[in-house]
Order: structure tokens, then sequence, then C-alpha cells
């Protein structure tokens, strides 16, 4: 709907709702006053009439009373019945030609002695009558009572309600012609905007709103016409700029294609010199753009064994491939003689420089996460490995000891029985063999139990469980075993404390199996924030630098020790030196604190 037709619509909706509401409040006060004004009138046309009964109804002359109330009834037009009632209570004198009605003195008399007069609403087969009732003399039961009809009131607010609802229309009638020439004053030039903007939406900048209002329109009319001026400068350069994003459209699309390293740089090259009009471009990979040492990944335009331009053209670089402030490598481009390039070319080659440092950074934070996940896989078979292993010691040890002296003792004790009666002391004898046999199973037993894993690490805590484990293994070998602890001597959470367990353990084992060591030194430091655990042997060591770069070269157990620390958020170092040694130095976090319960380092 126009706006026009809107002011006019809201206007005259305005004035019809305003002259409705006036109607109804004028009416109900014009009702109000004229039924006041009524009852005013009536009481004191009722007083009159008492005081002209009140000697004929004391005398007990109830033809003059009949008389005078025949004459009231006639000389006022809307009185529509006039009674009186004797002082005993027993006679009415009326004006009504069929006779009083039982129940009207019931109705409309005074309810006690002490009210003197009453105003009643009467609904009769003559209309609405209001009925005022007047006490002859105070302490006398003789009424007097006069019913006026409200006619006079009904059409004399009928009558202003009418005037009311005539000026309301002539209001109405008004306020549509005052709102359809404001309507035309404010819509024309709104009109004439909408149109200008509507062939603006359409693409034709070259359109200008002519108003010539000073006021709020000429106003608006004015900043439109300058912000269709901006519009169109900002769609020029922003048309001047497209090849420009399409070039960056371009290379992001193939940095998240997901292909090889190769083929992306290859791709993200060869956009960027057909978006720019390059003569050519190449990319080297080096941490270091100042370096001329690198490795030339991907080339465009250019001799790779001969990159240097020559008199017709120019290199623009080194463009730096950069990700999370590192470099990763950079971009040169080969202009050509008469190639501008802008700042904003500059700042667009700066954005393709980082994208493909991003996308480089991704795809070897890819690679490591592969070779992690190869490490992984390694790590969980030498896990089953190790497992079925431990199955397979431990089903040895079971049968080829355990089970051996356990069908020795069933043996011995069916011998035993038998000799019993026969030969009491034999028995005894052979009794003390078979509690010689028990002792030795159950020594092999808890070695096992140990083995798997030790109580003592549950009991005493880490320090002790190392001693016991480095003492087991490696006093056989005559290796001497130092262990200390220092810091807070409180229990450290059990899975930290497994967890260096475990490392030490893995230790010992290559120290007994490797290491041809002669001491062994292993020092736990414990404070509010962190464990460090130290393990020293002055064995032969090993050569770090066979494998610098491939933790898939090193042993799995130096892997297990590393992953199982970094399970915890810590950290496990390992350096060897060959005819020197090896040292193991692990660091893990304690989030949670220490326990309260001590250890000794036993």
């Amino acid at each position: 709907m126009r706006l026009g037709r809107r002011i006019i619509l809201t206007t005259g909706l305005i004035v019809v709702i305003t002259g409705l509401v006036t109607v109804g409040v004028l009416h109900t006060i014009v009702s109000q006053a004229l039924g006041e004004q009524l009852d005013q009138n009536g009481l004191a046309t009722a007083r009159l009439l008492a005081n002209d009964l009140a000697n004929p109804l004391l005398d007990g002359d109830e033809l003059v009373v009949s008389r005078n109330l025949n004459r009231f009834r006639q000389e006022g037009p809307s009185v529509v019945y006039a009674y009186a009632v004797t002082p005993d209570q027993r006679r009415v004198i009326h004006t009504l030609p069929d006779g009083f009605p039982s129940q009207l003195f019931a109705i409309t008399r005074l309810p006690d002695e002490e009210q003197q007069t009453s105003i009643r609403r009467l609904e009769t087969e003559q209309g609405l009558v209001r009925d005022y009732g007047v006490r002859l003399l105070d302490g006398l039961d003789a009424e007097v009572h006069v019913g006026l009809a409200e006619v006079p009131i009904v059409a004399l607010r009928r009558g202003v309600t009418l005037l009311i609802a005539g000026l309301t229309g002539c209001g109405v009638l008004l306020a549509i012609l005052l709102s359809w020439v404001l309507g035309r004053y404010v819509a024309g030039p709104l009109e004439r905007f909408t149109a200008v903007a509507e062939t603006v939406g359409k693409g034709q900048l070259d359109q200008e709103i002519r108003v010539s209002s000073r006021d709020e329109v000429g106003d608006l009319a004015n900043s439109f016409n300058r912000m269709v001026v901006r519009l169109r400068d900002a769609i020029e350069q922003e048309r001047s700029r497209n090849r420009e994003l399409s070039a960056l459209n371009a290379v992001s699309r193939i940095v998240s294609s997901g292909e090889d390293l190769t083929g992306l740089l290859a791709q993200a090259l060869d956009e960027v010199k057909e978006a720019l009009g390059l003569q050519g471009a190449w990319i080297v990979l080096t941490p270091d753009p100042a370096s001329p040492s690198g490795e030339v990944a991907a080339a465009v335009g250019v001799d790779l064994a001969r990159p240097t331009p020559g008199p017709e053209r120019a290199v623009m670089g080194p463009i730096p491939l950069v990700s999370g402030g590192r470099s990763l490598g950079y971009m040169n481009v080969l202009l050509g003689a008469t190639t501008p390039i802008s700042s904003q070319d500059e700042e667009m080659l700066l954005g393709i420089g980082r994208q493909l440092g991003g996308a480089l950074e991704r795809m070897q934070l890819w690679q490591r996460l592969s070779d992690r996940e190869n490490r992984v896989s390694q790590l969980l078979q030498k896990v089953i490995d190790a497992q079925e292993e431990e199955r397979k010691r431990i089903a040895r040890e079971l049968h080829d000891d355990t089970s051996q002296s356990m069908a020795a003792i069933t043996v011995g004790l069916k011998a035993t029985a038998s000799l019993v009666r026969r030969d009491p002391e034999r028995a005894e004898s052979f009794l003390e063999g078979l509690k010689e046999s028990m002792a030795q199973s159950l020594r092999e037993i808890h070695n096992i139990v140990y083995d798997l894993r030790p109580t003592l690490l549950d009991d005493r805590g880490l320090v002790p469980a190392l001693h016991w484990c480095a003492s087991q293994r490696l006093s056989a070998q005559g290796v001497a075993v130092e262990v200390t602890a220092g810091g807070l001597q409180a229990r450290t959470p059990p899975q930290v404390e497994t967890t260096l367990f475990r490392i030490g353990q893995e230790a010992i084992t290559n120290v007994a199996k490797h290491a041809r060591a002669s001491n062994l030194r292993i020092s736990v430091q414990t404070d509010e924030r962190r464990v460090l655990m130290s393990i020293a042997d002055d064995g032969c060591g090993f050569d770090e630098e066979a494998a610098p770069d491939g933790r898939e070269k090193r042993p799995l157990g130096l892997m297990g020790m590393a992953e199982r620390a970094s399970l915890l958020g810590g950290s496990c170092t390992i350096r060897s030196v060959p005819r020197e040694g090896t040292r193991i130095d692990v660091e893990i976090p304690l989030e949670g604190g220490v326990r309260s319960d001590h250890h000794s380092a036993g």
C-alpha cells in the first residue's frame, strides 16, 4: 500500500476512533447529569406534593387527597402515577386507572421510619420509571410517592448522541481531506525517490533524485545522491580487484582440494600467473628466505636450471610462505617489462603466501600425525607381543617349576598317606620334605606375581619399587644400584607412579640386556608441580646420530618410554654417548598435587 493511502487511512481511523470514544464519554456524562437533575426535581416535586397532602391526610379527608393527586397527575406530562399512604398504612390513594398493583407499594415503600426519602428505578409497561418516595412527617408512616418517566432523558440523550455523531462525521471528512493533501505533499517526493531507488537497484547508477524542498525529504535525497556516487566509485574499484580476488579464490580452492604438495603448488602458481599476467613464478621450500639454499618445489614459465631473468624481465620477491610466524619457504615472480604491480597486487601476493604457508604447515602436520600413528601402531603391536611373551613366560614357569612341584607334592602326599599307619617315622620324614617343596613352590609363585606388578609399588611407593626391581634384575650381573629420592617425600598420583615405574622398569631391562654397565643410579625428585626421574648407567651406550630424526628407527622400548610420558603431558629425554653410558630424564607434571601418605627410599 502506498504511503499516501496509509496516511489517509491512518488519519481517518484515528479520527473515527476518537469520535467514537468522545460519543461514548459524552453519552455517559450527559446520562449521569440528566439522571441527577431528574432525581433532584423528582424529590422536590414529591416534597411539594407531600406538603399539599399533609393536612387532608391527617384529617382523613381522602376525597381532597384524591382530587389533589389527580390534579397533580394531569399537570405533569411526565408523571406516570402518584399515590399516598394513610398514616395507619391501611389505605392507598392513587391515580392509576386500572387499580393499584399490590406489589408496587411493597417495592417502593420506605424501608424504616428513619429514612425520609427514597429513589427507585422501575421497569413498567410504559417504560422506565423513577419512583420518588417522601415521608409525610417524622414519626408518621404516611408516605407520598411520585413516578416520573425517563422519556425526556432518553430523548435528550439521543439528541446529544446524534449531534456528536454528526460532528464526528464532519471531522472524519475534514481529516480525510487534510490527510490527502498531506499525503500528496509528503508521498509525492518519496514516490519519485522510490522510482529512482528501484532504477539504481537494477544497476543504473547514473540516476539522480531532484527534490527542491529543503526539509528532511530534501536532505534524504541529497544523501542518497551522494551514496550513489560513492557506490559507483566503489563498484569501479571492486571491478578492478576482481582478478585479484579470483586468483585468491582459486588458490584457496586448490589449497583445500587435498592434492599432493607438488601438484598443489604448481596449480597455485599457474592461477597467480594467469590472474596477474606474470611471465613466470617459482616456489622454494626453505626455512630461511635469505638463504640461497633450498629446494625448488614448483615453477611455471621459468627455467628451473636458470631462473635468473633477462633484461626484459624483473624478479619480484622473495614473498615469504609463513604460517604461525614460522617461515616455510618463499615465492618469486617474474614481471614483464610492461607488467604493472600495484600495492593491492603486492598485498594479494602476500596473502597467497600466507595461504600456501598454511597449506604447507597442514601437510607437514598431517605427515607428522601419520608418522605418530605408525609409531602408535608399532607400540601397540609391541604391547601385544610383550603380553604374549609374558603369558608364555608365566605359562612356562608354571609348567616347568610350579606344576612339576605340585605334581611331586601330590605324589608325595599319596605315598605319605600309605606310610602313616605302617611307618609313622618315615611318613613324618616325607612330610618334612613335602613342606620344603611347598615353600619352594610358594616362592616361585611369589616371584611370578612380583614380576607382573610388585605389590611394593602400591604398598610403599615408587622409590622402593624401583630399588627392588633394579636389585632383582641387576644384582646377579654385579651391577651396583643406587636409588635416591629428594624434594617432597609424599606419594604421587597412582597413574604417575605406574608410568614412572614402567619407564624405569624398561630402562633397567635395557641395562640388563645391552648396557654391560657396572653402576646404575636412579634419582627421583618431587615438588608441588612435577616429578623428575633420572636413570644413568656407565655402560657401552649407543650412537644417537645413527637415527637423528627417524624415531621409527629407534628401538620400540625407547619409543614406548616417550609415549608413556607424553600421555601424562610429560617428556622423556634420552642422551647416550658410545662407551660412556646412557642417561634418561623424565618429567611428569602433577596436576592434582601429591598425596599425603609418605614413602621412603628403601
